[in-house]
């Protein structure tokens, strides 16, 4: 595949990997932080595309050999490392010229699963920039051994980690949304779409112990200018957006600058964004500035309604906080989709309080999560000797990868999904049409699945 006239062609891959509401709904992103790095190619003369089965259905080897590419630079988050090592084998088995990068948010946090013969570069900080440094060294026909924010193979084969590289945030290239908008009828979020992605902020100043958004960008949180913000939000051809900041309400004076920028400039979109709970208790006013401004969905946190697990979270956020938010946005007649985390020393009752819970509040869009610490979060230092599982592709959010303590491991699995319908639970069945969502349940042999973990839902009519 290498040659003279592909000494620079960069093919970036987004593997395909299942989740539990994968074929079921309608949930496929964007790849952003891609087209940032087909931007930067770009902008260094280097072809580029992107290949994404998760929108087309181009074989792998097939692009491999009609691009014919001197970089494969692959992305993905813990459940797709495999599948990103696959990608890694395939593509020096077909050429083993071609050098491999991986980078994402896994190789950020866990660089070392990528020391692997099949790879020669992974970035490990610096984002955009990196890539940029790489990519220049590679134009000059030199080994980016040692440079920062990376780790790569020496001439004897040995791994090699470089200090890490800081993320210039004002420094990075708008994306370039050419895959966007070749495929855009094929981006959505469940019943909104085509959404967009726009990121306004990277890093979260918030310490959750389950999440990994605190140890990314070397654990900074480093805003965007505004300007910069609406003036891409302006240019994208998408009627909805999703501002995937980690959490887009953090500083009053920054939402109500970039309201009345949007305001002034009459930039009229959608909004779909993150908040925390306790930042919209304690500013209830926001509510509404929220609502003038286009935002339609706001997704939160809210895992838990025992305050001792908000505590072992490290939340800051109180049950009264959670009770609070959902009241207001509901109130605004802005959805409030609240997500959910079932503990693994969940009983009965924990479930029953949760059923309740959510009739109380009137909350009609929700995800029920089970408890999984992923590698490089505090939580999975603390549990790694507790899990039953190395296989990564657990990590959904609907497997247990850990022994439930307050049930058996099949008693877990039929109450997630008695939370979501059944008797006495939140949700009846017929309730979603199309919208169902299986798990196949250990011990129970294959074929026996059960629906569970559903985004969204009509409320029955009834408490029994």
């Amino acid at each position: 595949m290498s040659s003279d006239s592909a000494t620079t062609r960069i093919l970036f891959v987004r593997p395909a990997y299942h989740t539990r509401l994968s074929g079921v709904v309608r949930l496929v992103t964007e790849p952003l932080d891609l087209e940032m790095l087909v931007a930067v190619a770009s902008d260094e003369g280097c072809p580029a595309r992107i290949h994404d089965p998760m929108v087309t259905r181009e074989r792998f080897t097939d692009v491999l050999r009609s691009f014919r590419p001197a970089v494969v630079a692959i992305t993905g988050y813990y459940p797709a490392r495999d599948s990103m090592l696959e990608h890694a084998r395939c593509a020096k088995a077909m050429d083993p010229t071609v050098r491999v990068w991986i980078g994402g948010v896994h190789a950020e946090l866990n660089h070392t699963d990528f020391h692997r013969d099949r790879v020669d570069l992974v970035v490990h900080s610096g984002g955009a920039g990196t890539f940029r440094a790489a990519l220049r060294h590679l134009k000059e026909g030199d080994n980016p051994v040692g440079l920062s924010g990376t780790c790569s193979r020496s001439k004897t084969g040995e791994w090699c980690c470089a200090e890490a590289a800081t993320l210039e945030v004002d420094a990075l290239p708008l994306p370039d949304r050419s895959h966007f908008l070749d495929h855009r009828d094929r981006f959505a979020y469940m019943d909104y779409g085509p959404v967009a992605l726009v990121k306004t902020a990277y890093g979260c100043p918030y310490g959750c112990a389950f999440c990994a958004c605190r140890k990314l960008n070397g654990g900074r949180y480093h805003p965007r200018d505004l300007t910069a913000v609406v003036d891409e939000i302006e240019h994208i051809a998408c009627d909805t957006i999703w501002i995937v900041d980690d959490t887009f309400l953090i500083d009053m004076d920054r939402i109500s600058e970039f309201a009345a920028m949007l305001k002034r400039r009459a930039v009229s979109r959608r909004f779909i964004i993150y908040s925390r709970s306790e930042f919209i208790a304690d500013h209830p006013g926001v509510v509404d500035l929220l609502a003038s401004m286009g935002v339609i969905d706001i997704i939160i946190g809210l895992e838990s309604i025992h305050e001792q697990r908000l505590l072992d979270y490290n939340k800051t956020a109180t049950e009264a906080h959670n009770r609070r938010a959902v009241t207001l946005l509901k109130a605004a007649g802005i959805e409030c989709t609240g997500l959910f985390i079932m503990d693994l020393a969940a009983t009965h009752r924990d479930f029953v309080a949760l059923d309740r819970w959510i009739r109380e509040v009137g909350l009609t869009r929700y995800t029920l999560s089970v408890f999984s610490p992923f590698p490089g979060t505090d939580a999975y230092e603390t549990y790694r000797d507790q899990l039953t599982t190395t296989d990564c592709r657990k990590w959904d959010l609907s497997h247990l990868v850990m022994a439930p303590t307050g049930m058996s491991r099949a008693g877990f699995y039929l109450h997630m999904a008695q939370a979501v319908y059944g008797p006495g639970g939140a949700f009846q069945l017929g309730s979603f049409g199309h919208l169902q969502v299986h798990i196949e349940l250990p011990g129970f042999g294959p074929g026996h699945k059960f629906t569970t973990c559903l985004l969204q839902h009509k409320p029955a009519t009834h408490h029994q």
